[in-house]
């Protein structure tokens, strides 16, 4: 918030506009508590089909082309249109020491649906391609 300068009070006096989801009452009126047309009309993510929750990738562990485990999905960054842009993933270190992560574009990852219901997370790199790729710098988004 900018100041007014001078050390002088902001004038508050002016009349402002009340929304028009608030009666002059201060309560709500009925009408603005239904949802959005646009809300009522999306699926159930239950009922959705194609979809996974962030939370079900973090965690996960991703395999090298050669089937070898890499390391485990640590974050997804998204772009302000939440859009998932990479998956951060980690490995190496122990205890949270020493290791190092690396990003990979979310489009570059595979799920495939295990029998048991489970998921297996890919990517068509080999462990080495993936360990020599450069590390993630989480400070880089900040700027």
């Amino acid at each position: 918030m900018r100041g007014t300068g001078g050390g002088e009070a902001p004038d508050c006096s002016a009349k402002q506009d009340k929304p028009d989801s608030i009666s002059t009452t201060g309560t709500l009126k009925s009408d603005s508590l239904a949802p959005p047309r646009e809300f009522a009309a999306a699926p159930s993510a239950a009922a959705a089909s194609g979809t996974i929750l962030a939370s079900d990738l973090l965690g996960r562990t991703v395999f090298s082309r050669d089937g070898k485990a890499f390391g485990e999905i640590q974050d997804v960054v998204l772009t302000y249109d939440l859009d998932a842009v990479v998956a951060v993933i980690g490995f190496g270190g122990f205890l949270g020491l020493g290791g190092k992560s690396i990003a990979i574009p979310a489009g570059k990852i595979n799920l495939a649906k295990e029998g048991n219901g489970g998921i297996k997370l890919s990517v068509a790199a080999t462990w080495e391609q993936l360990r020599a790729a450069p590390s993630f710098d989480s400070t880089a988004l900040m700027r």
